[in-house]
């Protein structure tokens, strides 16, 4: 990635694809990267993901890109709006957050799947949680509006004898 306004270029992808599929009909490879990113918020992780698809000139021999696919994401799968965006590339191109690639072994790749898979988990039962508490206030809600309702047709009910 290349930053024209400060003159400086960054790493965003993760060094090896995490995954690549060749389709023979269209003469098309398709790599797919994947790189954690700190969020705009501490604590906050953030998901880019880099598609690139090369195109194969039979006669020729020779690869072409034909697209290129940048979309950086949330754990919940939730896409950033564009100033979101610009803020994490940047903080990605400038190395804040000591955001550096770097190539894993076998082992410290799975530890940090682990730990990245785990972060995943913690961030769904939290939205879980949330979402019985909502459910429960409403629910709460419901009693409280009826319950009132009936005290006041009882009260009403006395004034008038």
């Amino acid at each position: 990635m290349i930053d024209r306004t400060w003159g400086r270029s960054g790493e965003i992808s993760s060094i090896k694809p995490v995954a690549a599929r060749q389709d023979w009909m269209g003469n098309e490879t398709v790599l797919k990267f994947v790189t954690v990113l700190p969020g705009s918020d501490p604590g906050e992780m953030m998901k880019c993901k880099i598609e690139l698809v090369l195109w194969v000139n039979v006669g020729m021999c020779n690869l072409h890109v034909k697209h290129v696919g940048l979309k950086v994401e949330d754990l919940g799968y939730r896409g950033l709006n564009g100033g979101e965006f610009l803020v994490i590339l940047q903080r990605a191109i400038l190395e804040e957050n000591n955001v550096r690639r770097k190539v894993m072994d076998g082992e410290d790749r799975l530890r940090r799947y682990k730990e990245f898979k785990e972060m995943k988990r913690m961030k769904k039962e939290y939205e879980r949680v949330e979402e019985e508490k909502r459910v429960f206030d409403v629910k709460m809600n419901y009693v409280v509006i009826f319950v009132s309702f009936y005290f006041s047709l009882y009260f009403l009910m006395l004034m008038l004898q």
